[in-house]
């Protein structure tokens, strides 16, 4: 037994609290000291209130959903370059999975995961892989045939620097920027809880930690349900 793994990430703000609420109200309710996270969760209550304050004052300025829709977007366009890099390090063809390998280990491994960072770091960090890219690796760019995600990706970080910079609020730009980090910093919190509590069944048993894991878990997978079913619908709508 063990608690299942969600992708954090896809989920929306408002979301995004409303599960760690659910989780904090379970592991309550279970008995932290009993499960043995009582001081873990100290630190993941703060980070929990600490998105709510940014939750609450993103909501007031109109455009903070748009701007989050479109850095959701460059994510998800960055990510589908990274796959298609690694995925073609295994290709068929040798001169193409030669060019795939060398822009992992050289680009791609240099930038890591830059959908992580705050929203100008990112922009930057775009426009820095674009431009080794389409510079020194230009040769491996052709062979692999990925001009078009990169011609994608500038595109949404362009889009979303444009936005970005028209807001007129400071405050709630700045906000804005702490969001994600925000947002990181209570999933690192949850995923300590979720190591610990693993980790301790194995060494225990799971006698004391069952209830709150079937619950847990039960928690987890209808929010998997409902990330599946946004899915379906923005599929069927070309989205």
């Amino acid at each position: 037994m063990e608690i299942i793994k969600i992708h954090l990430n896809n989920l929306r703000n408002e979301e995004h609290n409303s599960l760690h609420d659910g989780v904090v109200k379970l592991a309550d309710a279970a008995d932290p000291v009993a499960l043995g996270i009582e001081a873990e969760l100290v630190g993941y209550k703060s980070a929990i209130l600490s998105e709510k304050d940014a939750i609450e004052f993103i909501g007031k300025n109109s455009k903070s959903d748009l701007l989050a829709d479109l850095d959701d977007h460059r994510d998800r366009t960055f990510h589908g370059l990274a796959l298609r890099i690694e995925s073609d390090c295994n290709h068929y063809d040798a001169n193409v999975s030669n060019a795939a390998t060398i822009l992992q280990s050289e680009v791609m491994n240099k930038y890591g995961n830059i959908a992580k960072d705050n929203y100008q770091e990112e922009t930057s960090s775009v426009n820095n892989l674009i431009a080794d890219l389409t510079g020194t690796y230009a040769t491996e760019i052709g062979l692999l045939g990925i001009q078009g995600w990169l011609t994608a990706l500038q595109h949404d970080n362009t889009n979303f620097n444009d936005l970005f910079y028209q807001r007129i609020d400071d405050e709630s730009a700045k906000t804005q920027l702490r969001m994600k980090q925000v947002r990181i910093q209570v999933d690192a919190a949850y995923n300590v809880i979720v190591k610990r509590i693993n980790a301790l069944i194995v060494i225990n048993g799971e006698t004391h930690y069952k209830e709150f894991v079937l619950k847990l878990n039960e928690l987890l997978n209808k929010t998997k349900d409902t990330l599946a079913q946004r899915r379906g619908r923005n599929a069927k709508n070309g989205n």
